[in-house]
């Protein structure tokens, strides 16, 4: 089990809103077999680093709701997962839902939830979607203030170095990485990826992460 952090304080930092399972409409029947049994059952591990994902979904909808919907019908069906497999997800409005089950518990510094949002390196890593495309659009004016304080705040919860880069199994990692950085993919789009170096740093200004406290580290499945 984790340590319970303190919560943190400061002008910058204060708990983000979650929608819940049940605030978007997730259907927790594709969660389970017609016997009942959970299709995925859930283990947890301590929270070493974050990963920013994209959905690669139409952008400007009018029901992100619906989207997000949709998101966990086709992961829970029809990859078979029985889940979605993102912990978190933000809106173009700067909504922030709950994605796989039982993700809430980050926000109080609770243990992750293992999910499946980056092959071989799920343990331990937060893994955050914004809805839509981001190949040439960056993240909307809302949706970047939702995440900044969303990482903001869990950096803070764990103790994380918001800015830490170390070296595992011969590769570089880093407390904030995007899907692309672990796996061959364009993920989470050349717009907003190109956005991730001033977003470790805005989170490490506001978190006053001191470079080399991070604990962050990569461990595949």
């Amino acid at each position: 089990m984790a340590d319970s952090p303190e919560r943190p304080t400061g002008p910058s930092l204060s708990r983000p809103r979650v929608v819940s399972r049940r605030g978007w409409g997730a259907d927790e029947l594709l969660r389970f077999t017609a016997s009942g049994e959970e299709i995925w059952p859930r283990d947890t591990d301590p929270v070493s680093g974050l990963v920013l994902h994209h959905t690669k979904t139409p952008n400007a909808e009018e029901d992100p709701t619906a989207r997000l919907r949709g998101v966990y019908a086709f992961h829970a069906v029809d990859r078979g997962w029985g889940d979605i497999g993102y912990h978190l997800l933000i809106d173009e409005r700067g909504a922030v839902y709950e994605g796989r089950a039982g993700s809430a518990l980050v926000l109080d510094g609770g243990p992750v939830v293992i999910a499946g949002h980056v092959y071989g390196h799920n343990h331990g890593n937060i893994g955050v979607a914004m809805l839509g495309t981001l190949f040439e659009e960056p993240p909307s004016p809302r949706a970047w203030a939702a995440l900044l304080g969303l990482l903001a705040w869990l950096v803070s919860v764990y103790h994380l170095d918001a800015i830490a880069t170390q070296g595992v199994d011969g590769a570089t990692s880093t407390t904030i990485q995007a899907h692309r950085d672990l796996r061959d993919t364009t993920c989470p789009g050349g717009a907003f990826y190109a956005l991730l170096p001033a977003l470790r740093a805005e989170v490490a200004r506001r978190t006053g992460s001191p470079q080399g406290r991070a604990r962050a580290h990569i461990r595949g499945c």
